[in-house]
């Protein structure tokens, strides 16, 4: 083989050779999903809303934040509040050919490779390419990151761990060199993370603006309005080209059962907090959270993971404490470790005064879902020890101590992946056909049962055998066909049924109570089309029975009656506020030479 060749490859295009290493270190974490089949996990719905979103794609709906079927058959607005990200991922690989089951497969894998390259571009940005490859795969095989995919199913929040890294790393890059092309960058990650996981986005904003305000600190002065402007415009972009779907979610959560089913009972954050003996040792398993120590999952932080964050402590704080240098570094190294002592703090239940303080906390549920931002600031500080320990070693410039110091960074990635990969992989595989995850009694009764905390508030509701609140439904309630007439009688001819649009032909002869089985829900309008005078007039919707059906009073006729599925006023702001932040993004990209010379200009101090 041809050295010279190699090495001028590798001088050549370096990051392309340390990502392919990457790569091959983060194949086994998804390995064992390479098959044909499908897996076990307790969020197992994936499936069924990448079909009912690719559904309402086809339909013509580019975003469809209502769909039929769920809700027991009479549909909800789903991703009107659910994080639709990871859906869009998968919908590229579906529409491209794949299966449903593969689709979402091939989004689980690009996540695992976009958090294992985020993080070691994350870490190689101020600490080199070894220490980069330590927390690339320190983080791939934090075990939360199994938990995510092979136990909980909690794909966006999995998603949301592939984004964090990258954020961060815009972050590093933006303060380095303050520019809008990077300034771009952060608003693009940021927006990504919220539509990825919301609930993950907003305890990061806390994180970001330490991270900001550190970096503001250090920053030369000459550089420091640029800076703090360019942040304001990544946050404000961030917020605008996600505001399509935080904004209504936030301001119609309350006309749902979100705030009821997702804040007490069972998913009460008091009941959820981890013993801190479980973050050193607790048993894999493929079982659910509770109070004390009878928890199904494993919690482990990872003693490597420990380790490795211990040792860059006790360095950091000999360096601080006899202050020999004076590195940015060295401060970067405190903080991490810092944030990462707080986001362990935040699991356990000393934390308790914050969650009872911060009402929005509340939305997390599980105090555990902090070992997200565990798993990036303790992979990152063991990268951070493997850095400071290759800065001994060239100092001693020793040809055997560099052999054992390559040693121990082979050890560490290989043990993690062996120690800790063991672990990556469903309980169960099983032989069930997209067909199968798609079928009428999958999606109206199963998955629906799983998941109703979006069905409109009022419906009646009853208390299950574990004294949990359900939806007042039995499998015979589920709806047979599109429609009925409740009184009167007529004849009625379905025209067009889409997730947003029904359609009918409607031939009566008397006044006619007509019964959508569609719950009712902000949006909602209906409409009667007389082609032949050419007019349109709005009916009023009631939804006064139990289930809060869409009612309306029929007048006599021969009309086509239109009922969609509209956007309210906050919906519509979202839209706008979206398209004019992403016109903004793409016209600052444009003119991004002349804004940096005009920033540059207005912040010169000579």
């Amino acid at each position: 083989m041809d050295t010279s060749r190699v090495k001028a490859l590798l001088l050549r295009y370096p990051l392309v050779i340390e990502l392919l290493l990457v790569t091959l270190v983060t194949i086994p974490a998804f390995a064992s999903l390479l098959n044909g089949s499908w897996f076990t996990h307790h969020d197992d719905q994936h499936v069924a809303r990448l079909y009912q979103f690719a559904h309402a794609f086809r339909e013509g709906t580019i975003y469809p934040r209502w769909v039929d079927g769920f809700g027991f058959g009479y549909g909800y607005p789903l991703f009107n509040f659910y994080p639709p990200f990871i859906y869009f991922v998968a919908m590229v690989f579906h529409l491209t050919g794949f299966s449903l089951t593969w689709s979402i497969k091939f989004m689980l894998f690009t996540g695992f490779l976009a958090g294992a390259f985020g993080m070691y571009l994350f870490t190689r940005e101020l600490y080199g390419r070894v220490a980069a490859l330590v927390s690339s795969t320190l983080y791939t095989y934090f075990l939360y990151h199994g938990v995510l995919v092979y136990v909980r199913g909690a794909f966006a929040e999995f998603f949301a761990m592939a984004v964090l890294p990258f954020l961060f790393w815009t972050i590093i890059r933006l303060q380095k060199k303050p520019t809008i092309t990077r300034s771009l960058a952060v608003a693009l990650a940021f927006g990504i993370l919220i539509v990825s996981h919301p609930l993950i986005a907003f305890p990061a904003v806390f994180y970001l603006a330490l991270y900001g305000l550190y970096f503001i600190l250090r920053t030369p002065p000459v550089l420091r309005g640029k800076l703090i402007v360019l942040s304001g415009i990544a946050a404000i972009l961030g917020l605008a080209v996600s505001a399509f779907f935080w904004l209504p979610s936030m301001t119609e959560r309350g006309a749902t059962y979100v705030d009821e089913l997702l804040t007490t009972e069972l998913a009460d954050y008091a009941i959820h907090f981890v013993q801190p003996a479980q973050l050193y040792s607790s048993v894999w398993g493929y079982g659910g959270s509770g109070p004390g120590l009878e928890d199904g999952m494993t919690f482990q932080l990872g003693k490597i993971h420990i380790g490795l964050a211990v040792l860059a402590a006790m360095i950091v704080s000999v360096l601080l404490v006899t202050q020999r240098r004076k590195q940015e570094r060295d401060a970067f190294a405190a903080l991490t470790i810092l944030l990462a002592a707080g986001s362990i703090f935040m699991t356990v239940e000393t934390s308790k005064p914050v969650w009872d303080a911060v009402s929005f906390l509340h939305y997390l549920q599980f105090p555990w879902r902090f070992l997200t931002f565990a798993a990036v600031f303790l992979s990152l500080a063991g990268g951070i020890a493997v850095s400071f320990m290759e800065e001994a070693i060239e100092a001693i410039n020793n040809s055997v101590f560099r052999s054992v110091f390559f040693l121990i960074v082979c050890g560490v990635v290989l043990a993690s992946v062996a120690i800790y990969g063991r672990y990556f992989e469903p309980k169960n595989f099983t032989a069930q056909t997209d067909a199968e995850l798609t079928s009428r009694d999958e999606i109206t009764w199963r998955v629906s049962r799983t998941s109703f905390e979006f069905v409109p508030k009022g419906i009646i509701t009853r208390k299950s055998e574990l004294g949990t609140t359900i939806l007042d439904l039995d499998p015979d309630d589920r709806p047979d066909s599109s429609y009925e007439l409740i009184l009167g009688r007529a004849l009625v001819e379905e025209s067009e049924l889409t997730a947003s649009r029904k359609r009918f032909i409607v031939k009566a002869g008397q006044p006619v109570v007509f019964r959508l089985n569609t719950f009712n829900f902000p949006g909602w309008r209906a409409y009667r089309v007389n082609p032949v005078e050419n007019t349109v007039s709005e009916l009023p919707i009631r939804d006064d029975n139990p289930y809060k059906l869409i009612t309306l009073d029929l007048p006599p006729g021969e009309y086509i009656l239109t009922i969609v599925f509209e956007d309210t006023p906050v919906r519509l702001a979202g839209n706008v506020i979206t398209l004019s932040g992403v016109g903004a993004g793409i016209m600052l990209f444009i003119r991004r030479r002349q804004g940096d010379k005009v920033l540059g200009r207005l912040f010169s101090f000579r």
